[in-house]
């Protein structure tokens, strides 16, 4: 059972901040993941797993990150793949 769907890991981050690299950029800024969610996921983890908060929420940002990856890939491929339908269809 998945707390986020791959959609909300995509487009929001842990902290709602933007990132350092792109302050003064056009870039959107990504909501936050809900608080207390993500406490309750800071605390179980850290809890069962012997683990720092630090260590659970790297693990959350670096998930957020490697989703917003393959949305965009998705995105991108699903983009390409309708290029072609379209170039395949005014051959026709």
């Amino acid at each position: 059972m998945a707390l986020f769907p791959r959609d909300i890991l995509a487009t929001h981050s842990l902290t709602g901040k933007p990132s350092p690299a792109f302050i003064g950029s056009n870039k959107e800024i990504k909501e936050k993941l809900d608080e207390t969610v993500i406490s309750d996921i800071i605390d179980i983890v850290s809890t069962k797993c012997g683990v720092t908060e630090s260590m659970v929420r790297s693990a959350i940002t670096t998930k957020c990150a490697d989703e917003n990856k393959m949305f965009k890939k998705r995105k991108k491929q699903a983009k390409d793949e309708a290029v072609v339908d379209d170039i395949k269809r005014r051959r026709i």
